[in-house]
């Protein structure tokens, strides 16, 4: 049974769909019994230094099941150009790090508070 659909986006910001980073646009779907997704978004490694850098990923959903604040709505991922090992965001109002050199980032989407429903 399916209990919810989540749109999951991403948006440029300093970093760019495509340089910085692969984007992604995708439907979540969440059953009766599950209440997490793990999502990654692949992270271009370059040659060229430029400083920090972010994009933003964006959840939607036409539920009314569940309420998207502007505060858990969008989420900010940072890139950090350099070497040494990133940091695996989790979807929440704070801010993200990743690493270039990680070449993705790993996060994941969790659903709390849903009311129970009867899928015909």
């Amino acid at each position: 049974d399916i209990l919810l659909n989540v749109t999951i986006t991403t948006l440029s910001g300093s970093a760019l769909a495509n340089e910085d980073f692969i984007p992604l646009s995708d439907q979540l779907v969440f059953s009766n019994t599950q209440t997490d997704h793990v999502v990654q978004i692949e992270i271009r490694n370059d040659i060229i230094f430029e400083g920090l850098q972010v994009f933003y990923v964006e959840l939607n959903t036409t539920s009314e099941q569940v309420l998207l604040t502007d505060e858990t709505r969008t989420a900010l991922i940072q890139i950090r150009d350099g070497d040494t090992s990133g940091v695996i965001a989790v979807i929440s109002p704070e801010e993200q790090e990743v690493f270039e050199s990680d070449l993705r980032v790993t996060f994941m989407i969790i659903v709390l508070g849903i009311r129970q429903i009867n899928v015909p």
